[in-house]
Parts: structure tokens; C-alpha cells; sequence
């Protein structure tokens, strides 16, 4: 790879009990430096393209004030999200000598990163992907300062950064990816990746159909020496297909396997690999009949909680009305797809 990049993770509080996997993961992708600040000090074996400042997140927004000239809102580490397309502003002394800079989350166990960034997307694009869990951007002073910007019908980054409340502001749509086009910059966003849906035990992908048929169904997926990929059953045939990372959000995994460069990714666990047959694909994904359900009522009371801080604590009752039309309207949309 002929360009230089940093990836850039703040995360406070223990990190995942993965997260020696995920290590393994970034020292195979020798060509990108991981900068992580956080305060979790237990020990782990750091590949040597990996710098951990030990840090807490008081002092982060301390440093991160001096930037600004009106008070930040960053009181919970979550909060982080509306400040990763900052990180080239907020961490320019770690990033002098750097082509691109990036931000990722530590849920991910990514496979082979540059082959499926290839020095033609550095060449041509401002910003590479447009996911709050993994993104690239140029580093030059009119990217880093994007976010800045005053765009037509998007969200102000004062308003964003002076607010208790996650506004997406690393992904949403009219968020810092539609100030690049605003701006003549360009943005590459097809997403290569496995982002799995955390609402069904089976690994499904975001959007994915979840019927018996599906590739889901019948799966799972591997670390298999630096690549991740997903084995599924086509008709009678076992396929592969590799991603460049996968993304465990929010799904509590157990490790069952060594330390080991290869292993299998099923059942909500990291296990010892296996020949991949297809009576092994057409069980892997079996139980947790209550799985869904669990996930239902916990998306419940978040909702509760979202709806109660917007109402009474922050008392945004414009928010809360976009969040209520918006629902409504996914569910008319529902209705009308089951109709036809």
C-alpha cells in the first residue's frame, strides 16, 4: 500500500472480553497504525502497529474543549459517535505524516483491509465508506475542518457538539457525509463489510432476509488467517464469500476458542474451527427460540428511555416529534409491503 493511515478508537470503560481477537486482527493489517485512548488498563499483547494512550474521558473532553469557543456536551462515552469525523481536527498531532486517518469501533474483527481498499480509492476519494464504525478520511486541514461547514437542510455541528443527545452526526444523512458533494468532495460508500443485525441469534446481515432460505440460515462465519469470511448453503453447494470486516454490535459473544489465527464465528460465540460441512451449516443456527424476543423487549425500553430523556430531561419536543413521523412512516411503509 503505497499511503500511510491512522485508525483512531476513544473508548472508556472494559473493553470487549474479544478484544485480544480483534487485536490479532489489527496486526494483520501491518500497514495501518491503531491509536486507542482509553482507560481500561488490563493487560493485553499488543501487536506492535498498535499505541494505546492511557487516558480518561474528563480529560478527553478537556483536551477537545480547548478547540471550541462554547461549551461540549460530552458527558457519556456513546456521545463519542457525534465527534468521530472530528478526529482529524481533535488528533492532529498524532496524525502529521499521515495520507488518510480513520475511526473504528472495538466490535469489529476485520479481515483483509486492503484488499478491498486499494490504493485507487486513496487516489480518488476524500472519504472511503460512510459507516460510523469504520471510515476513512483525507487528511488535509479542508477535510479535517468539513465539519464546519454550513449546508443547506443539515445539522449544524454547534448544535451537535452543545447537545446531550446522539445525533448520528458520523452517519446520518444529512449529517457530515452530505457536506462532501456540498463541498465538491468526493465520497466512496459501497460498504464491503458484514454488519450483523443484533436482533437474531443466526449472524444475519443488516438488511438481509431473515426467511429459512436465506443465507443466514444456513451459516456462519471464519477467521481464517487474516480473512473473514461467511460459508453459507446455495441450493445443495457450499459457497464462500469474504468481507473486510465484521461487526458485532451489541451482540454479547463468548470466547471458546485459543488464541489462534484461524477460527469459527457462530452462536454468539468465537469457537475452534471445524471441517464446514453441510449438516454442520444447517445447525449451526439452531435455539435461542426466545433470542428475538429478548432483543424486542430490550429495543423497547430503550425506546422508553429516548422518549423520557427528550420529554422531560432535555424537553426537545420537536426531535421527538421527527422521531415520532419517522416511525410512523416506517410502519405505513411496513403495511403496504405486506399488502402487495
Amino acid at each position: 500500500m503505497k499511503h500511510k493511515v491512522a485508525l483512531i478508537q476513544p473508548y472508556f470503560g472494559a473493553l470487549p472480553n474479544y478484544f485480544e481477537l480483534a487485536l490479532q486482527s489489527y496486526g494483520f493489517n501491518s500497514d495501518f497504525d491503531w491509536h486507542i485512548f482509553t482507560d481500561d488498563r488490563s493487560h493485553h499483547e499488543y501487536p506492535s502497529n498498535v499505541f494505546v494512550t492511557h487516558t480518561t474521558l474528563p480529560r478527553l473532553r478537556e483536551r477537545f474543549q480547548q478547540h471550541f469557543a462554547f461549551p461540549l456536551a460530552l458527558e457519556r462515552p456513546y456521545k463519542l459517535c457525534d465527534y468521530k469525523p472530528l478526529y482529524g481536527h481533535l488528533f492532529s498531532e498524532y496524525l502529521q505524516g499521515y495520507d488518510f486517518w480513520g475511526h473504528f469501533d472495538p466490535d469489529i474483527i476485520f479481515g483483509r483491509i486492503s484488499r478491498f481498499v486499494p490504493d485507487e480509492l486513496y487516489e480518488n476519494y476524500d472519504k472511503i465508506f460512510d459507516k460510523g464504525h469504520f471510515a476513512l478520511y483525507r487528511n488535509t486541514p479542508e477535510v479535517n475542518l468539513l465539519y464546519r461547514a454550513r449546508v443547506p437542510h443539515c445539522v449544524n455541528y454547534k448544535v451537535v457538539l452543545s447537545s446531550r443527545r446522539n445525533w448520528a452526526f458520523d452517519e446520518r444523512v444529512d449529517g457530515v457525509n452530505a457536506f462532501f458533494p456540498a463541498r465538491n468532495l468526493k465520497i466512496y460508500t459501497p460498504s464491503p463489510i458484514a454488519n450483523i443485525y443484533y436482533g437474531d441469534y443466526a449472524l444475519r446481515l443488516v438488511g438481509e432476509s431473515k426467511s429459512r432460505g436465506s443465507k443466514a440460515a444456513s451459516s456462519c462465519f471464519a477467521y481464517e488467517r487474516g480473512g473473514i469470511y461467511r460459508h453459507f448453503l446455495e441450493g445443495d453447494q457450499i459457497q464462500r464469500e469474504e468481507f473486510m470486516y465484521i461487526h458485532l454490535q451489541k451482540r454479547r459473544m463468548e470466547v471458546l476458542c485459543r488464541d489462534a489465527p484461524s477460527y469459527l464465528i457462530y452462536g454468539n460465540a468465537f469457537r475452534e474451527t471445524e471441517p464446514i460441512t453441510k449438516r454442520f451449516l444447517g445447525t449451526a443456527n439452531r435455539g435461542r427460540i426466545l433470542y428475538r424476543h429478548f432483543w424486542r423487549k430490550r429495543k423497547f425500553a430503550t425506546n422508553l428511555r429516548t422518549t423520557w430523556r427528550m420529554l422531560v430531561m432535555e424537553r426537545d419536543y420537536r426531535q421527538f416529534s421527527v422521531r415520532l413521523m419517522r416511525k410512523i412512516r416506517s410502519m405505513l411503509g411496513l403495511r403496504r409491503e405486506s399488502r402487495s
